[in-house]
């Protein structure tokens, strides 16, 4: 039996090679005859990024034989089996272990609330809904102060929220000047 494994099919850049090849590809022919398994090992090229994403290999199978060369072909055709459609690849996927629930679908329940805030961290007044700022020429720095919860509520499973981004633009007029972080769990 022929048969090839792909590693890691559904990432553009494969994060995994198998070990003695150092490609993410592995062919090679296997004796059904002898009942022996062949097993291969598989190493990763860098950390997981995304831990959401399966790895998922493929497994493309075919028949093995060394066709005679004698002039009765139609006689050694009968030796032969004849698939009678073209076989599949056989598709596995490895779910890294990640708090995503058993249907390893991660449901987040991400909110952010932002405002600005004076050197002592006292808001700015609002009106109307939004902040205002009355600028006098003591104001020295102006923070924004960002919240970012991921709570369960009834109905929301607030599972990993993997691969979140947040994106802060600053205005030119503005210079910037840090960041703190603080994580609550």
């Amino acid at each position: 039996v022929n048969f090839t494994v792909t590693a890691d099919v559904t990432s553009l850049k494969p994060r995994l090679r198998f070990h003695g090849t150092r490609e993410s590809v592995y062919s090679s022919i296997l004796s059904v005859r002898n009942g022996k398994c062949k097993t291969l090992r598989v190493g990763l090229l860098s950390t997981i990024q995304n831990v959401v994403e399966p790895l998922v290999f493929s497994l493309k199978v075919s028949l093995h034989e060394n066709l005679p060369n004698r002039s009765n072909i139609v006689q050694d055709l009968k030796r032969f089996p004849v698939l009678s459609q073209t076989p599949q690849p056989i598709r596995t996927q490895i779910h890294i272990q990640k708090a995503c629930g058993s249907d390893n679908v991660c449901q987040s329940n991400l909110h952010m609330m932002a405002q600005f805030t004076d050197e002592n961290q006292e808001p700015f007044p609002k009106r109307n809904g939004s902040q205002l700022l009355n600028y006098t020429s003591s104001i020295r720095r102006l923070l924004l102060e960002v919240n970012v919860s991921n709570a369960v509520l009834p109905g929301q499973p607030a599972e990993d929220a993997h691969n979140t981004v947040l994106n802060i633009s600053i205005p030119p007029s503005l210079i910037y000047s840090g960041v703190q972080l603080k994580a609550w769990r």
